[in-house]
């Protein structure tokens, strides 16, 4: 028989018990074990690419786990390294192996234009230095098939070089050397692509009209706001400075309208 006060410890044990349980329950404890992450990396073998996944600690045991022969090849990072989320995995094969070489780096070069110096001459005003690195790359008969790892040892010093830019203006094909700037009445209007011009050319943007006797036919121009252009069109309304601008859509001309602009008669 039971006495009461038993009774009493049992009944407070139970209370303990499934009160512990609920606790459990509501903070979320469990005895099953967490999912372990799924890391995605890229194995690289034989030549080939291939996106895989695996929730193992180690790049060996995940090699192991998705049946990769690997214990027999060089294994870039190491077996024992630990596998991370897009990690590039390299199982060398053949004729591939792992090779440590120093490698130069170019210096970066900046140049400075200076319109009083002469186009076409240039001066190095410092003359930097190459820097030094030392790579781990994969290589297959001498020939480099994919860098793995980069160190710099000694960052490379920029070349600065001033270069003449006198009588030069700067176009949307680079620094052109111009012949000389014409003050000009441009004209704005709109083509079609059907139409020819005096020289053949078909009509469009780039193609602008000029009176021959101020600005000789097949003249290459810059102009601004407006781009680079060839003269290769005569009209009866276009006299002296007149310029006609060709332009793709009638919406463009109408933006342009008449504009007064200095026009460069680029060199040759």
């Amino acid at each position: 028989m039971i006495n009461n006060e038993k009774r009493r410890q049992l009944i407070h044990l139970s209370a303990m018990a499934i009160l512990l349980s609920a606790v459990l329950v509501f903070c979320g404890f469990s005895s099953e074990k967490p999912a372990k992450e799924m890391k995605t990396f890229t194995l690289h073998m034989n030549g080939k690419t291939e996106q895989l996944q695996s929730d193992k600690e180690t790049i060996g045991k995940a090699l192991r786990k998705l049946k990769i022969k690997h214990e027999h090849h060089k294994v870039y990072p190491p077996h024992k390294e630990h596998l991370t989320n897009g990690m590039d995995v390299y199982v060398l094969t053949g004729s591939q192996e792992l090779k440590l070489r120093e490698i130069e780096l170019e210096q970066p070069v900046r140049y400075i234009d200076d319109r009083e110096m002469d186009f076409g001459i240039s001066r190095v005003d410092s003359e930097g230095a190459k820097g030094l690195a030392k790579v781990v790359n994969v290589e297959a008969g001498g020939k480099v098939i994919a860098e793995l790892h980069r160190e710099v040892l000694k960052a490379p010093v920029e070349k600065v070089v001033t270069r003449g830019a006198k009588r030069t203006v700067m176009t949307d094909e680079g620094l052109k050397r111009y012949v000389k700037v014409l003050e000009c009445d441009t004209v704005a209007y709109s083509g079609d692509p059907g139409d020819g011009t005096y020289t053949g050319l078909p009509a469009g943007h780039g193609v602008v009209a000029v009176d021959p006797d101020f600005i000789p036919l097949g003249t290459k121009l810059w102009i601004p706001g407006y781009g680079t252009a060839i003269a290769a069109d005569i009209g009866t309304a276009v006299v002296g400075n007149i310029v006609d601008l060709c332009m793709d859509t009638y919406e463009e001309s109408l933006d342009w309208g008449r504009q007064d602009v200095d026009i460069y008669v680029l060199e040759e």
